[in-house]
């Protein structure tokens, strides 16, 4: 019995709500950016915008941290590439509060 061309899966990304090509079954995301972005939302306790936001997400001594790919990354390193842009050679992104957590 001759089957027809094999049509991947088309899925919707959970975060920027663009299309892709689903390669694992558990897949919810387009890309290692997006798959990151949503646990750091997940993670982080948002307060107003003069506040320090908290992690509720894994902490090594103190700061938090989460997997971008297959490299773990500070939440805050995260948080100012994905709200403001890519992180320029040489620049030193600290917290606004000093609060680690």
């Amino acid at each position: 019995m001759a089957t027809g061309p094999v049509i991947p899966h088309l899925s919707e990304c959970q975060n920027c709500g663009e299309l892709y090509v689903r390669k694992a079954r558990r897949q919810k995301t387009c890309s290692a950016l997006c798959q990151a972005t949503v646990c750091y939302e997940q993670k982080v306790i948002r307060k107003s915008d003069d506040e320090c936001w908290d992690w509720a997400g894994f902490k090594h001594r103190g700061y938090g941290r989460l997997r971008f790919g297959k490299t773990a990354i500070g939440a805050h390193r995260f948080s100012y590439l994905v709200n403001v842009g890519p992180i320029a050679d040489g620049l030193c992104v600290m917290h606004r509060c000093d609060n680690p957590s």
